[in-house]
């Protein structure tokens, strides 16, 4: 059985392929002039739908940013663009352009720019193209590293900008990796946990909310 770090490192490959239906469905939608308010169109619903099936076996069920599983109770699997369609709405179909994230990270990466260079006539597909991790492109362990299953710790500036642009220091994701500790030190997680913090301060953007946090889990038994 893999670790939950094997599982979270994963590379999406290969993308998802439209099929007839799905490029009629687009065509119906945007009839070959893509606009970003045509991605709300019900005869999307489909074509959406393919593409959470096919990318959350790829992934792993996990988020492309922040690889927290995304719960099977809710399958609430957003569909982010990796270049945001309000910015190139143009390339809002192409497969490559598609992963699946929690709700958070996509709405903390909402419209931010992820590209190298200001204009392009296509969509990049190389990895040096990107300024953050490119979910079909990059290796996430060679740009991120999950301190003791807590902390995103950027390793190269790829990592650096994905973890700020997807706020992965936000106290809400840290204190849902924290439960998973507390799952399986039980006695021991605080002092481990704090252990990792205090050895860390650097990567918690606010460390007296967090211990917070995790001292109202322990307490109230939330895990």
């Amino acid at each position: 059985m893999k670790t939950d770090s094997e599982l979270s490192d994963f590379i999406i490959s290969p993308p998802y392929v439209l099929s007839d239906k799905d490029n009629a469905d687009i065509f119906k939608a945007s009839h070959g002039h893509p606009r970003k308010e045509d991605w709300e169109s019900k005869c999307l619903d489909s074509f959406k739908g393919h593409v959470r099936t096919y990318y959350k076996k790829l992934q792993n069920y996990k988020c492309a940013y922040c690889r927290m599983d995304i719960s099977m109770a809710t399958s609430y699997f957003t569909i982010d663009h990796v270049v945001p369609k309000s910015t190139h709405e143009e390339w809002m179909y192409n497969p490559i352009n598609l992963c699946l994230s929690c709700a958070v990270c996509n709405s903390s990466k909402y419209n931010k720019n992820v590209l190298k260079r200001d204009k392009y006539v296509s969509l990049p597909t190389e990895s040096s193209e990107y300024i953050i991790v490119h979910p079909h492109k990059d290796r996430y362990s060679e740009h991120i590293e999950i301190i003791e299953g807590l902390l995103y710790k950027g390793l190269t500036p790829k990592g650096v900008n994905t973890i700020e642009i997807c706020n992965l220091t936000r106290i809400g994701l840290l204190t849902e990796r924290a439960k998973n500790i507390i799952k399986a030190e039980k006695g021991g997680a605080f002092a481990k946990l704090m252990a990792i913090c205090t050895c860390n301060p650097f990567l918690i953007k606010d460390m007296d909310e967090l211990i917070e946090s995790i001292k109202d889990l322990i307490e109230n038994n939330v895990c």
